[in-house]
């Protein structure tokens, strides 16, 4: 259930109703019998505030040595329990990480610029998935409560990325704005 799947005929028209906003009551129970989307999934993407700034906006940190081997590390962690785990157990297993106490929004922005340092020594490309796990992980360690969002554009692409409230983290603002989400790890 957590592999990208090819979609054909009746199913691929209500996939498409449920990404543009249109889909029916039928629509979205023919796509949860088929285990495509959760009944919960609009709900929980309501909560969330549409994205509307990045890091350009803040006085950017350089994150210390140690965050930046921790985002490393965090990475490459991930990486390799994508290959040999379930997403959905990676996901609860994370989730149960979440903070109770939480700390100011600058430590999320030293956090962020360390991932953006990380970038000169792990790949990006087409890694979205294990580098957003690796942010929420440190941001949930760190005591900063953030969502986690995976969202689709069509034609067909599929992106995850980290923000807290309207701050985008993981990401330039423009690179996440054309994504409808889809769930949220909140």
């Amino acid at each position: 259930p957590d592999r990208y799947r090819l979609l054909q005929g009746e199913a691929a028209k209500r996939f498409l109703r449920l990404v543009d906003g249109s889909a029916s009551p039928d629509d979205l129970a023919s796509l949860n019998d088929q285990g495509i989307q959760k009944e919960d999934v609009q709900q929980c993407c309501d909560s969330l505030p549409p994205p509307a700034a990045d890091l350009k906006r803040h006085e950017r940190s350089k994150g210390g040595s140690r965050l930046l081997l921790k985002a490393i590390w965090l990475q490459h962690l991930y990486r390799l329990r994508l290959r040999s785990m379930p997403l959905h157990r990676i996901l609860g297993d994370l989730n149960r990480k979440r903070p109770g106490s939480l700390k100011p929004d600058a430590t999320c922005i030293d956090i962020a610029a360390a991932f953006e340092r990380a970038k000169r020594f792990v790949p990006t490309r087409d890694l979205c998935l294990p580098r957003a796990l690796a942010m929420t992980d440190m941001c949930f360690a760190a005591g900063m409560n953030v969502e986690m969002v995976f969202g689709v554009t069509f034609p067909f692409s599929a992106h995850c990325w980290v923000q807290r409230r309207d701050l985008v983290l993981s990401d330039p603002l423009d690179r996440v704005l054309p994504f409808r989400p889809i769930m949220v790890l909140s």
